[in-house]
């Protein structure tokens, strides 16, 4: 059998911020820069309500934008490669509603790589809220990549390394025994 890796999708193979800032600042008047994204909750930034946020994110979600959003660089490459030795899984905050959209994009750009993508629901979603630690222990993961930091504390909590993909809203984490920081794909 082989070995199970776990990945988050937006942020660390489909590049959503640099797409979302995009979408955001031309039909919204902004004009962030993925730099100025230094929080992961998006209210902080863009100064309005969870509820708006959820509703420009569905809207991004079901746009020219997010469908055309790229991969994160070198994300491809890798993730090609790992995928002759190992099980490959995604594990997602994106409710289940956005299952079409997001299998979609994959199957554009990495096709026949992942085993299953799982849906938890975090945010917003008719489905079960479910935390991603629990999955990964559920699923067999042996490491798991996210950029958020509550999902890395979530999977790290329950014995699972995580390797943490650096954007500007996690950089105020300090890297523990089962959470380290890298920089890029390579």
């Amino acid at each position: 059998m082989k070995k199970r890796y776990g990945f988050d999708l937006d942020d660390v193979i489909l590049n959503f911020m640099e797409s979302f800032q995009e979408f955001h600042n031309e039909n919204y008047g902004t004009n962030h820069e993925l730099e100025d994204y230094t929080d992961f909750y998006l209210e902080n930034i863009l100064g309005c309500s969870e509820e708006e946020i959820v509703k420009r994110v569905e809207i991004f979600y079901n746009s020219h934008e997010h469908k055309n959003a790229n991969p994160v660089k070198g994300a491809v490459e890798v993730l090609k490669k790992l995928s002759d030795k190992y099980e490959l899984i995604i594990i997602t905050a994106k409710p289940e509603e956005l299952r079409e959209q997001t299998i979609a994009w994959l199957d554009i750009h990495l096709p026949n790589i992942f085993s299953d993508v799982i849906f938890t629901n975090h945010f917003q979603g008719e489905g079960k809220k479910r935390n991603k630690g629990d999955v990964c222990l559920e699923l067999g993961i042996e490491a798991f990549v996210d950029d958020a930091i509550h999902n890395a504390e979530s999977v790290a909590s329950v014995g699972i390394p995580v390797l943490l993909h650096d954007t500007p809203w996690n950089r105020k984490f300090e890297e523990t025994e089962f959470v380290k920081r890298v920089q890029n794909w390579e």
